[in-house]
């Protein structure tokens, strides 16, 4: 997946997660609110209904619903980031290649420029100055330095990831016992 993609992706993800926070406290406050009313009617003497008794306990059960939800969504979110992250580092070592084949036509025309000299055959003009393989070697180790630290973000994301889906799994193993 390109970095794109992923980013794309990732966007799609967050803005999910807004509208499952937005639905979360919407969701609470109409629970409260049924609460409210069911207890109303119990202090004012009356019975509540079987129907009334099902709501309140559906929306009781609801916000768990929600954070599994939320769950699920923080574990793709995470596998996201870290598909991210990789494809970052992808990038990053197909920049460091073609930086390395630049730095290393750059010196093959280098050493053909004093190979005359070197052969006693007197001055050559430079057309690969010292400056351009100085920069192609300044862009190799930035380069270098830039993937390295991509590779520490990936295993960042691995760890995170990690938590994630041990979370995913407990939250499983404990929705199967209920």
């Amino acid at each position: 997946m390109s970095v794109q993609a992923s980013e794309a992706h990732l966007e799609a993800l967050q803005a999910a997660a807004g509208r499952l926070a937005l639905a979360a406290r919407e969701t609470a406050l109409e629970a409260s609110e049924r609460r409210g009313a069911v207890l109303a009617r119990l202090i004012e003497g009356t019975p509540p209904e079987a129907k009334d008794l099902a709501r309140l306990m559906e929306a009781e059960a609801r916000p768990r619903l929600l954070a599994g939800l939320r769950e699920d969504l923080r574990l793709a979110e995470a596998e996201a980031r870290l598909r991210l992250a990789e494809a970052k580092v992808a990038e990053t070592e197909a920049l460091i290649l073609e930086a390395g084949a630049a730095v290393r036509s750059l010196h093959e025309e280098y050493a053909a420029l004093l190979a005359p000299l070197a052969a006693g055959g007197g001055v050559v003009e430079a057309s690969v100055s010292t400056p351009a393989l100085t920069q192609a070697r300044q862009r190799l180790t930035d380069l270098n330095s830039e993937v390295g630290a991509r590779r520490d973000e990936v295993a960042r994301r691995e760890a995170d990831l990690a938590v994630y889906r041990e979370r995913y799994r407990q939250r499983m193993a404990r929705e199967a016992r209920l």
